[in-house]
């Protein structure tokens, strides 16, 4: 009888500690590429414009700003800004939402947010993702005119959804 129960307490406490070990093996990414924060990142750049703006010519984008964060332990909210030097027909871009999978970024989900005879483009989301990974958002800006098109791309660091 001494030995069923020993048997038993083993075979407990190993199942146990395998569950913790599974339970510890979700694949990161690279130090780099994590948030200091563990529920939020964000990343935000102001362009100087070297040329005099005026209400003609190709527009300029002036500031980007990309951010994610955790939601709950299954949804993120995502949010961009664009902003261009003069108001453009057509400001906005992509959203990109990443996730760290076999060792390398791949594409979960993607959206485009857009505003139109205007200077600014924003938008914000909530996404519904699965638990037990790192996610992070690329945006590529966009401001358009009959003059051109300028683009700037962001990309912030991830954050663990679990």
């Amino acid at each position: 009888m001494k030995k069923i129960v020993v048997i038993l307490l083993t075979l407990i406490l190993t199942m146990t500690n395998l569950g913790t070990v599974l339970a510890d093996s979700i694949s990161a990414p690279p130090a780099s590429q994590i948030s200091n924060n563990p529920n939020y990142a964000s990343v935000e750049r102001k362009y100087s414009v070297l040329s005099e703006t005026g209400i003609r010519g190709k527009p300029t984008i002036t500031l980007t700003r990309a951010s994610i964060g955790k939601s709950s332990s299954t949804s993120i909210t995502i949010s961009a800004i664009t902003e261009s030097d003069i108001t453009s027909l057509k400001i906005g871009g992509h959203m990109g939402v990443q996730r760290w999978i076999n060792n390398s970024w791949s594409t979960y989900q993607t959206t485009a947010f857009w505003a139109y005879n205007t200077y600014r483009a924003t938008s914000t989301k909530t996404i519904t993702v699965p638990s037990g990974y790192y996610y992070r958002l690329v945006v590529t800006h966009v401001a358009s005119n009959s003059d051109g098109t300028s683009s700037k791309t962001s990309t912030t660091t991830s954050v663990l959804v679990n």
